[in-house]
């Protein structure tokens, strides 16, 4: 009754596969098994009516008729199909577990994987900034950002390698980085507030350059983070006035050097 062997117990319970094809030559099966009887009999009715048939042959005929209507040879043929997709994939150092996983394969087009720790480190490194606004200084502004901040992501570590703590601004209200909102921001005393995050979160409405400049370094792997800022102050942990954009920072994780290209 203990909670470990509750969860060894559920690990333990093994799922029947859900195969689609298999389902359908069952569903072949069962209409066939029903369709069966009538026509057998109607066969059989037929070949009484013809002339000089005599029982024995009527049934003979009827049973010959109704055995070519039994798709035996499909389910053979469908495990015969399967048996040879293994084999096949033997070769190339594939485990299969389940003979039906091969339908299951077949029918995949997308394939995820968890690269942390597989083919990545679990480190990141800034790769670029991009910057899009030179009316700041963005050494200090993010010098004084991540000093007054205590996120200890791996987000985080990459740019603090980038960018030196510096205490040149005041620090004045804070929004921690949280899952849910996707930035945090922080207001220093007369310079405004800058925000860190997601562009999609931070900004609702992009110019089409600066979206598509986005989307061009996602689709290559990289993870975008966006340094806006606002004229407004925080209050009550809500970002207010107007939101321009001031920086990009591209970030890529560490690749194994044992990780195959």
């Amino acid at each position: 009754n203990n909670y470990t062997s509750i969860i060894s117990r559920d690990a333990k319970y093994l799922k029947k596969p859900n195969s689609v094809l298999m389902e359908s030559l069952d569903k072949i099966i069962k209409y066939i098994s029903i369709v069966i009887v009538p026509v057998g009999i109607l066969l059989f009715i037929n070949q009484m009516g013809v002339k000089d048939n005599n029982i024995t042959s009527a049934v003979i005929n009827t049973v010959a008729a109704l055995i070519g209507m039994i798709p035996d040879g499909l389910v053979l043929l469908t495990s015969t199909v399967l048996a040879v997709s293994v084999i096949r994939l033997g070769k190339y150092n594939v485990l299969v577990q389940e003979l039906y996983c091969i339908e299951m394969l077949a029918r995949a087009n997308v394939l995820c994987l968890d690269k942390t720790g597989t083919l990545t480190d679990g480190t990141m490194n800034v790769e670029e900034v991009v910057i899009l606004k030179n009316s700041y200084d963005i050494n200090k502004v993010m010098g004084a950002y991540l000093g007054n901040m205590s996120d200890n992501n791996q987000t985080s570590i990459a740019l603090q390698q980038r960018f030196k703590f510096n205490t040149d601004y005041k620090l004045e209200a804070k929004i921690p980085f949280s899952s849910s909102r996707k930035y945090s921001a922080i207001s220093f005393e007369n310079e405004g507030t800058f925000i860190l995050g997601a562009p999609e979160f931070i900004l609702k409405e992009m110019e089409p350059v600066l979206e598509s400049l986005i989307s061009s370094k996602q689709a290559r792997g990289y993870r975008v983070l966006m340094l806006a800022h606002s004229n407004a102050t925080i209050k009550d942990e809500k970002l207010k006035g107007v939101i321009s954009p001031v920086a990009l920072f591209i970030l890529a994780d560490h690749i194994r050097k044992e990780a195959p290209d």
